[in-house]
């Protein structure tokens, strides 16, 4: 974790103010139940895997970026990872087909490409943009807000509900 003036190993748990930096070499089991924290960079050959013993919850109010790895797909688990920034990226993302990742910012979000989405919830107001081909195992839901594909290959193989506009 990054101190403000140079890296340190996390004592505790990051908090809601706390940028989290995955460092390259890196392999972060993240076994929290629920946590928030202000920004996600995941670096080149760093990991985060979501715990496989119980669904966990993380928030991220910022943005995710990265070239790293996120895997939620872990023993059929439901997890959850919102997102609440404006810009996010991902290079590789491994979820199943009960995992979400929910886009919540009450304005425009960008939408990281992955043909490897579970579920994908879109519940915050403003236009939310597809950065590049989503395939979804699971289902899509459109709380609010819209869900632009801008020209996007965009599959869903489960449901889709949609309250919210598709576009």
């Amino acid at each position: 974790m990054h101190n403000g003036t140079g890296w340190v190993t996390a004592t505790e748990i990051p908090g809601a103010d706390n940028k989290v930096t995955i460092r390259n070499g890196s392999n972060y089991n993240y076994n929290v139940n629920e946590s928030i924290i202000a920004e996600l960079v995941v670096e080149n050959g760093g990991i985060v895997t979501f715990s496989t013993d119980q669904n966990r919850v993380l928030t991220v109010n910022g943005n995710l970026s990265g070239t790293g790895e996120i895997n939620i797909n872990q023993n059929g688990r439901s997890h959850t990872l919102n997102l609440g920034g404006s810009l996010n990226s991902i290079a590789t993302f491994t979820s199943n087909n009960t995992g979400t990742v929910n886009y919540f910012r009450e304005g425009d979000q960008e939408v990281f490409e992955s043909l490897n989405y579970g579920n994908l919830t879109i519940s915050g107001s403003g236009t939310k943009t597809l950065q590049g081909d989503v395939t979804l195992a699971g289902n899509l839901e459109i709380q609010s807000g819209t869900l632009e594909s801008d020209a996007y290959n965009f599959t869903v193989n489960g449901t889709t509900n949609i309250d919210g506009k598709f576009s």
